[in-house]
């Protein structure tokens, strides 16, 4: 239990340090237009919230919502808005066939400072949990061929959800219907190899531990490969209504076909590997209590001269 509250406390100092956190808060001190429109995205139909509260709601989202976040809120993620950066010059400068920014700019100094932050957090994840990180590694070797964990974005990592926490407390305790796309943010580290394969990238989830009614994925119009599940807790998580959380709404109006979720459960020391373009969630617990956990280490692939990359 010692160890699951240290790693709790990690992953949430990671967490606030992550770019599109970061960028939610940086866009709710801008203007009081912006705090208005964050706060009703995350505490609908209440007065406006102060940093505090918004900081804390923040901290226990995962990555896909505060990414539909900025979606719905029209927060412009950094790599879109283009500030000027290290990142921004190479490319501008590369665009009129220049060289980029000298190594001592300030551009240069702040993309640096910001690498070595992530690498720390890196450092430490590897360092107390080499373990794991060594066997994924072998398993995806032999799986796909070599591949090795990213440096200067952070690596695959570890979401932890309790009866009380992630999304039993947002959106009616319905999750987001999602595509994995982060790789769309990552242009100014993939700019740094010389090939960049697209079109070969995967996602992966090892489920640690588990709720006792159950956990996995909910998949929507794809075949069935010998994966998807009828347990007891599967049927009932295919029959929640997913019009409770409006994002997944608006997904399944505008881009399912078959409403009804297929379920795929997680068994704990193995890992669900998939192409991470189908329509996707969480499949939320049902009747949890206060000693179910779900812990699972996740992170993407992508393959980049000739080797895969790890990164979450």
């Amino acid at each position: 239990m010692v160890k699951m509250i240290k790693l709790s406390q990690l992953l949430k100092e990671m967490a606030e340090t992550d770019l599109h956190f970061q960028n939610v808060i940086n866009a709710y001190q801008e203007s009081d237009e912006n705090k208005k429109a964050i706060s009703n995205h995350l505490f609908p139909n209440q007065p406006v919230a102060n940093l505090a509260k918004v900081k804390n709601e923040l901290s226990i989202m995962d990555y896909d919502d505060i990414v539909e976040l900025e979606k719905q809120v029209g927060i412009y993620n950094l790599e879109e808005k283009e500030k000027p950066g290290l990142w921004a010059n190479i490319r501008a400068k590369r665009a009129r066939g220049e060289k980029p920014a000298r190594k001592g700019s300030q551009a240069f100094k702040k993309a640096v400072k910001a690498a070595k932050e992530i690498n720390k957090n890196n450092l430490m994840l590897k360092e107390n949990l080499h373990f794991m990180y060594t066997s994924v590694i072998s398993k995806i070797s032999e799986m796909f061929g070599k591949c090795e964990l990213a440096t200067d974005i952070p690596i695959p990592g570890f979401f932890i959800y309790t009866e009380r926490d992630g999304v039993q407390k947002r959106n009616n305790g319905i999750p987001n219907i999602h595509q994995d796309g982060k790789f769309e943010y990552l242009n100014y580290y993939w700019d740094t190899f010389k090939k960049v394969e697209h079109d070969s990238t995967f996602g992966f989830t090892v489920a640690l531990q588990l709720p006792a009614s159950g956990a996995g994925m909910c998949v929507w119009d794809e075949p069935d490969q010998g994966f998807y599940s009828n347990s007891e807790w599967a049927n009932e998580v295919k029959r929640s209504n997913f019009y409770l959380n409006p994002n997944s709404g608006n997904i399944l109006d505008t881009y399912i076909v078959n409403k009804i979720p297929n379920v795929i459960e997680y068994s704990v020391g193995k890992a669900l590997v998939q192409q991470g373009a189908q329509y996707h969630s969480v499949a939320h617990g049902i009747n949890l209590t206060q000693s179910d956990r779900r812990i699972t280490l996740q992170g993407f692939g992508k393959k980049c001269d000739g080797i895969w990359r790890l990164y979450l």
